[in-house]
């Protein structure tokens, strides 16, 4: 297993990790994994997953919670943000 990195951004938190399934990076390198920002004017947490392919975030939810975005993150069944 690998360990992320969280960086705190202006509004919320960027999570990045080396790539252990070398999809993204061959190397292994460090990749954007999410980002989280929160929306004070809603009261929620915006989820953003990197579209590596487009090298741009893409939003994929709206949260009531940043438990529930580390949830989403943590599970990934999908691998959207897990590649």
């Amino acid at each position: 297993y690998v360990a992320p990195r969280v960086h705190p951004m202006y509004n919320g938190y960027r999570v990045e990790s080396p790539c252990c399934s070398r999809n993204i990076d061959k190397e292994g390198g460090i990749i954007d994994i999410a980002q989280i920002e929160y929306l004070p004017a809603l009261g929620m947490w915006r989820l953003y997953h990197k579209n590596h392919g487009m090298n741009q975030w893409e939003a994929y939810a709206a949260l009531n919670s940043l438990m529930e975005a580390l949830e989403i993150l943590r599970c990934d069944p999908m691998r959207v943000f897990w590649p």
